[in-house]
């Protein structure tokens, strides 16, 4: 039975390490953002556990006051793919915070030269995940990744457009602070 345990900085190489090598380094914050961060209460390292095997990770942001998540990362390790841990890991985070309204995700746009768009794409759309009607850009030092914003909805509806703008713009100071020209890609969103 797969259970996400909360983890803290100092379980974090590992993780770290598996994310170099799964995640685009355009879309990877560095090792020291991630320390900031994680002495912060509302940013979460949690390890997705089967029996004793750790197989695989998330990094939300949590808001208590909004009650929203913001998925960061999130992972099944390459040993344990295409074995349903993904959706377990998102059943659980819904368990975990079933008073939320739900997950926002961003996800890269489809590609069709590169199928693994489509097949993330698929997978969030399976767990109810809705594309919202915003332009999205990750923020990076790069001037930003136009990416898609999907929000996974725990009870029936999406979040109304001017909440998700403030969401954005909440995320976006607290674990985004470090983006040189971050006003420059919220103008670029119409923030």
């Amino acid at each position: 039975m797969l259970c996400l345990e909360r983890k803290n900085f100092c379980d974090f190489d590992e993780i770290y390490k598996d994310m170099k090598e799964q995640f685009p380094a355009a879309e990877l914050k560095s090792f020291s953002d991630f320390k900031k961060l994680f002495s912060k209460e509302n940013y979460r390292l949690y390890i997705a556990k089967d029996d004793t095997k750790t197989v695989g990770y998330t990094v939300v942001y949590c808001s208590e006051e909004e009650k929203f998540l913001w998925l960061d990362y999130v992972a099944v390790k390459k040993a344990f793919q295409s074995g349903g841990y993904g959706k377990k890991i998102f059943s659980e985070l819904q368990r975990t915070f079933s008073t939320y309204k739900g997950i926002y995700a961003e996800i890269e746009k489809p590609d069709t030269k590169n199928p693994d768009t489509i097949r993330r794409i698929n997978f969030y759309t399976k767990l109810g995940a809705k594309k919202l009607e915003c332009r999205y850009f990750y923020p990076n030092n790069g001037g930003g990744l136009e990416m898609d914003l999907y929000f996974i909805p725990f009870s029936k509806n999406n979040p109304e457009s001017e909440f998700t703008k403030a969401v954005i713009k909440k995320v976006f100071s607290d674990i985004h602070q470090n983006v040189r020209e971050l006003q420059k890609i919220m103008d670029k969103m119409n923030l």
